[in-house]
């Protein structure tokens, strides 16, 4: 890497840390860099066409990325083409059951499997084991969801290095540098729910919605970050404090067995769709509270 790559880089980094600190509330070195960072990724349209993807009901169990000469077909429900999704340690929330050899499969399972049995909630290692032992593959799983002889919900662990840094890169896209915030029109084959959610307003936006953009992003001195940051995660007027930082989503509603696991911590957590259908939180165990 020469210096000018490598200054670009340093110059981009500084930015993604601005940024992230008006996501989090308070200064990014504000984080215990010892803690475990995780982000979740909640999509209420994802679950008929992940099952449909898998092959193999083992698949439940690894950890699908996109590199190799195969990009694996089930990551076309993530939001940034660089996703992994750690299917293991994800949880798949099943209700109103009447499929009868899914029924089975999740009646068979023991209590402990099981991190909330009201609504059969497991993590996806546990779901790989049910489904092959009674051979039910997850094109059953996607045909029950379509019938409606079964609601699934699905709490998707994005594969990262388990820093914050990682896990705030990934939530906001902001890997690829300036030029690959938002994705482009030939990717709705690989991340089609990213293509339609991540949309550029024609023209710049009417003055009053401007000012508080760069008012709440002014720490950010990159434009094409700030115009990113602000949509669709700071845009709406119930994501933000009347001092401009994050209130995001409910995690106690969208990520309700997250918020009972103890020793996890939300760092963060939002919508980016308007009813809620699209969700990310980020989660800490271990290290010490914020600063």
């Amino acid at each position: 890497m020469d210096d000018t790559t490598s200054g670009a880089r340093g110059a981009w980094e500084a930015e993604q840390t601005a940024g992230f600190g008006v996501l989090l509330g308070r200064p990014f070195a504000a984080f215990d860099p010892a803690g475990a960072y995780a982000l979740y990724y909640r999509n209420v349209h994802a679950p008929g066409p992940l099952f449909e993807r898998l092959g193999h009901a083992d698949d439940l169990g690894l950890v699908l990325r996109p590199g190799g000469y195969e990009r694996p077909a089930a990551l076309t429900v993530c939001l940034d083409r660089s996703w992994g999704l750690d299917l293991g340690r994800s949880e798949f929330e099943f209700d109103n059951v009447t499929d009868e050899p899914l029924r089975n499969a999740l009646a068979w399972l023991p209590d402990s499997a099981f991190l909330d049995k009201e609504r059969a909630t497991l993590h996806g290692r546990e779901l790989a084991t049910a489904l092959a032992i009674h051979g039910v593959r997850p094109a059953h799983v996607a045909a029950a969801v379509k019938a409606g002889t079964a609601q699934v919900a699905m709490t998707l662990r994005v594969a990262t290095d388990g820093t914050l840094r990682a896990a705030m890169t990934a939530a906001t896209r902001t890997g690829a540098g300036p030029e690959g915030l938002r994705p482009v029109q030939e990717e709705a084959g690989l991340v089609p729910f990213a293509v339609a959610l991540f949309t550029d307003p024609e023209g710049e936006p009417a003055p009053g919605i401007a000012a508080a953009r760069d008012r709440v992003l002014a720490p950010v001195a990159d434009p094409r970050l700030r115009a990113h940051l602000w949509s669709p995660y700071l845009d709406r007027v119930w994501d933000r404090a009347d001092d401009g930082t994050l209130t995001g989503a409910d995690p106690a509603g969208r990520f309700r067995t997250l918020a009972q696991r103890t020793g996890a911590v939300f760092v963060a957590a939002w919508d980016l769709a308007y009813y809620g259908e699209l969700s990310l939180a980020v989660v800490q165990t271990g290290g010490s509270a914020p600063r």
